[in-house]
Formats: C-alpha cells, structure tokens, sequence
C-alpha cells in the first residue's frame, strides 16, 4: 500500500512507476516529497535510492515520521530550485529518474490555517514555507490596482482582473482583508459564479503562486537540475494548470534532439554559490502530447482529474557542439 496521508493520494502513480521502472541500487531524485506518496511507491518497487526535497518544513517533518527506510531515503528541507546546485558536487550524471508533482498538496489545502483554501475559513497566507516573509495578505493590502490586475491576469488567467482588482482596492480603503472567506466573499459579490468554478478559484492561484514565486521557482529547477541525469535518465513533471505546464512544454522542447545543434543555455541562478554548468545533452525522447490521469483514478481521486504528465529522457551521448 502507498505510503501517505490520510486525504492525500499521490496522482499518476502507476505511470510514473512504469517510466522510471526503479532499478535496485539506482537512485531517483523526488523534487516535491508532500506525503511521500511517490517515494514509498519507488522504494517498495525495487531497492533503489531515493533523494526527496520539499520546502515546507511540515511536509519533511512529516515524511521524518513515516518509517521509510533511512538507508534508502534521503530528505531534504529545500526549495526544488535549489536542487541542481545542491547535489551537483556529488550526484552530476548519476541520477535515473527526477520527478516533479507540482502544486499543492492535500495536507496544504485542508488545513484551514494554511489559508490555500477559500472552502475553508483561515488567515490569507498561502506560504508553502512559513519561515518565508511575503503573505497573501500583505499582497492584497500592497499591491496598486494595476499591479493586482497584471497578478490575476498573468498567474491566474482571471478574465475579470480589472473588476475584482477595483473591488479589492476599493474595499481595503476602509477594511481589513484578514481571512480567506472575506476575499473568497468580495470576489463572489463581483463576479457571477458560473458552472463548478468558484469566482475566486484563479485570484487563490494568483496568489499562491505569487506568494511562493512558484514559476520562476520551476523555470530555475528544470535548467539547473537536468545535469543530475544520468544518461538514458528520465525526467516527469506532474502538472495542474496550462502556466506550469507551458514551462515544461517549453523547456522539453528547448532540449529535445530536434534542437541538439544549438548552443548551450542556461537561467543565471543566485543561491547558493555552488554553481551548475549549461547542459551538454540533449533530449532524444520526449512526450508532446501530455499523458493523462486513467478515467479510474479520477473517479476515485477528483484532485487528480486535471494532471498533466509530461516526461523526456536524457540521451545517451552527449550533444555535438
């Protein structure tokens, strides 16, 4: 049985246990332990390695708890941007398999003091790791007119920016926006509800993702960690919605063999000081059409109805400058 919290089930686990096929003694990188559900499906499968990272400290604690097997698992209390340059000394060309779930996982969500949740009555905070400073709130509370309109737009692809940016600014002159149900309620006053979707559903993304600063996160991830695979290695990305999963289209598509002539590129990256060189590989096999989650498992795991799961293997030979 899967290894994991009681509400959480980890999405698309037989696909990811079918690219990788976990070897013993190989190791694979989980970029986004959460509950650990993908991890104890790779250590029950073959007696491999696995390295996991996540940046909520709740998450590493819990996965402290588990009882997976100590000499097989490693845990790490780090944002995944800084995987690359933390395992590069000792982990460049050796890592199978690097996985990313993206998001926000089960635990996060129903946990009303999170704040992730509109469903849920909890402060607006939204930070993956409680030691980070920036809130939801001091976003709302913050940010000009203009600015929140570009937030929805961008990051929530909210089509009615302009009208619940207004409504914010114009509100917040003479109240205080302390919960997720007060901006959840401001939102629905101004914008009709239409279908299963909750007026506020693309503002909460905005912010969660602005608050975490989760593509700029992703883009540094994918460029700096990609050097840890080793040859014929596999990277997968589970995603939720059309922005992460852009990324990675582009990205895979950047390196793909189609594109091996070109020269080596890279996203310059801050911290810390161990630095990671350009790639010099390519990808020769790669997935342009997402893989999609079984009509089964949605049925049994709504979470997961709209995961994309995109994959490309690392060549076996280096690119020819």
């Amino acid at each position: 049985m899967i290894v994991g919290h009681e509400h959480h089930r980890p999405v698309m686990v037989k696909e990811i246990l079918h690219l990788f096929a976990p070897q013993p003694h190989h190791i694979y990188i989980d970029a986004t332990f959460g509950c650990g559900g993908h991890t104890s499906a790779l250590l029950q499968e073959a007696s491999c390695s696995v390295i996991a990272f996540d940046r909520d400290p709740q998450a590493v604690c819990y996965g402290k708890s588990l009882g997976l097997p100590r000499e097989s698992l490693r845990l790490i209390e780090r944002p995944f941007s800084q995987i690359g340059p933390y395992l590069f000394p000792t982990h460049h060309n050796t890592v199978q398999g690097i996985l990313f779930d993206l998001g926000v996982s089960s635990p996060q969500i129903d946990t009303p003091l999170r704040g992730f949740s509109f469903q849920r009555e909890g402060p607006l905070d939204m930070r993956m790791n409680q030691k980070d400073t920036l809130t939801a709130q001091e976003i709302i509370h913050t940010f000009s007119e203009k600015q929140l309109i570009e937030l929805f737009q961008n990051h929530g692809q909210e089509p009615r920016a302009r009208t619940i940016a207004r409504a914010i600014v114009k509100k917040r002159s003479t109240y205080t926006f302390s919960t997720t149900i007060d901006l959840a309620a401001l939102i629905a006053s101004v914008v009709p509800r239409k279908g299963r979707i909750h007026p506020a559903t693309r503002v909460f993304q905005a912010l969660r993702i602005s608050v975490n600063n989760e593509l700029e996160e992703l883009k540094n991830a994918l460029h700096k960690c990609c050097c840890l695979l080793a040859p014929g290695g596999i990277l997968a990305v589970i995603s939720f919605h059309s922005l992460e999963d852009g990324i990675v289209k582009s990205f895979m598509k950047q390196w793909a063999g189609v594109q091996k002539n070109r020269p080596s590129r890279h996203l310059p990256f801050q911290e810390p000081v161990v630095e990671v060189p350009p790639l010099s590989f390519f990808f020769d096999e790669w997935v342009k059409k997402p893989l999609r989650p079984s009509r089964q498992e949605v049925l049994t795991n709504p979470r997961a109805r709209s995961a994309r799961l995109r994959w490309a293997r690392r060549s076996v030979e280096n690119k020819t400058e």
